[in-house]
C-alpha cells in the first residue's frame, strides 16, 4: 500500500473514513480482499509472502494498513515481507503497544494533524534488522497508532485528517497533500454522498505528475521521481493495482470496498475495474453480523 488517507474521528458519526492505494508490480501475485476463515480476518493476500496491505478484524476491533518506507540505500534483499507484520497484528490478541515492543520500538508523543516538521531518524536507534523501511497504522478499538522502524517509536494519534505514503506520517509530498485535501472535502458531504465509492475512486486515480520542484529527493532518480508523484501510477511493470475505502461508524457498523484495475492501462489511459468487493460487518463483533457482496 503506497497511499493513505483516513478521516479518525473527526467527521459526524463515523470513526474513521479511509482511502488508499495499493501500488505493486504487476507480476506479484495477488489475491484480492476475502475472508480469512482461521483468523477472522478481512483482508487481501500477497501470494509471494503471505502477507497483506489492508486488513480488518471484526471480532478484535482491530484494523490495519502497512506501507513501504522508500530508502534505497538500505535495501537488503534478503529482508522479510513488510505484509507478514500486518498480518501478524490483525491475527493475534496484541494490542498496537505491545506489538511494536516487540519490535523493539518505544511509546513517543501523541501525534496530532497539525504536528508541524514530520518525524525524524532518531540517532542511533537500531532498525528492526528483519525488514526493510516500514510504516503501519494500527487501529485498536477506540485509538489509532503509527509506528515506523524509521524512528523506532509508536506514537497515539489525535482526532483529524491524515496522509502517508512511503515517508513519514503527514509528509507534505504533493500527493500526499493533495489526497488529504481531497478526503476532507468528501468528509464535508452528508447523508449516501459520504458512502458512495465513486467519490473515492475519482481522486484515487488521480494521475497527474507532480513538477519537478515539487518532488522529493528519495535516491531513486528524477523519472522514477516522477512517476511515483502521481497518486494512480501506470508503467510497463508496476503501478496502482487495487484501491480501498473503509468507513467505521460510530456505533461500530462498518463497511470496505475494494476495487481491483485493469493493469497495465490500455490505449485509452484511463483506469478501468475488473473487479469489485464489498464486504460490511460489525466492529466489535457484538452480533457478529457480517454480509458480502463481491
Amino acid at each position: 500500500m503506497c497511499s493513505v488517507f483516513l478521516a479518525w474521528r473527526c467527521v459526524a458519526d463515523y470513526d474513521l473514513i479511509l482511502a488508499a492505494n495499493r501500488d505493486e508490480f504487476y507480476e506479484r501475485p495477488t489475491r484480492a480482499m476475502y475472508y480469512w476463515p482461521r483468523s477472522g480476518v478481512y483482508a487481501g493476500r500477497d501470494k509471494a509472502a503471505g502477507g497483506t496491505w489492508l486488513g480488518v478484524h471484526p471480532g478484535q476491533a482491530k484494523w490495519g494498513v502497512v506501507t513501504n518506507f522508500r530508502d534505497p540505500q538500505h535495501m537488503r534483499s534478503d529482508a522479510r515481507s513488510r505484509g507478514t507484520l500486518l498480518a501478524t497484528y490483525l491475527k493475534s490478541e496484541q494490542s498496537p503497544l505491545t506489538f511494536a515492543a516487540d519490535l523493539g520500538l518505544q511509546p513517543g508523543p501523541d501525534l496530532s494533524p497539525d504536528a508541524g516538521q514530520p518525524l525524524q531518524e532518531a540517532e542511533g536507534h537500531p532498525r528492526p534488522s528483519e525488514y526493510n523501511g516500514f510504516n503501519l497504522l494500527l487501529g485498536f478499538h477506540s485509538e489509532l497508532y503509527y509506528l515506523s522502524n524509521q524512528s523506532g517509536t509508536i506514537h497515539l494519534l489525535q482526532p483529524g485528517i491524515y496522509g502517508l505514503s512511503n515517508a513519514w506520517l503527514n509528509t507534505p509530498w504533493p500527493k500526499v497533500t493533495k489526497g488529504r485535501s481531497q478526503l476532507k472535502a468528501l468528509s464535508s458531504l452528508n447523508g449516501r454522498g459520504l458512502e458512495d465509492p465513486e467519490q473515492y475512486w475519482q481522486f484515487l486515480t488521480d494521475q497527474q505528475i507532480a513538477r519537478d520542484h515539487l518532488l522529493p529527493h528519495t535516491g531513486v532518480g528524477l523519472e522514477r521521481e516522477r512517476l511515483l508523484s502521481a497518486l494512480f501510477i501506470d508503467s510497463a511493470v508496476y503501478g496502482t493495482r487495487s484501491s480501498n475505502v473503509l468507513w467505521i461508524k460510530s456505533d461500530g457498523q462498518a463497511r470496505v470496498v475494494e476495487r481491483t484495475w485493469q493493469v497495465p492501462l490500455d490505449s485509452s489511459g484511463r483506469p478501468k475495474a475488473s473487479k469489485d468487493v464489498e464486504f460490511s460487518f460489525l466492529i466489535p463483533a457484538l452480533g457478529r453480523s457480517v454480509s458480502a457482496v463481491v
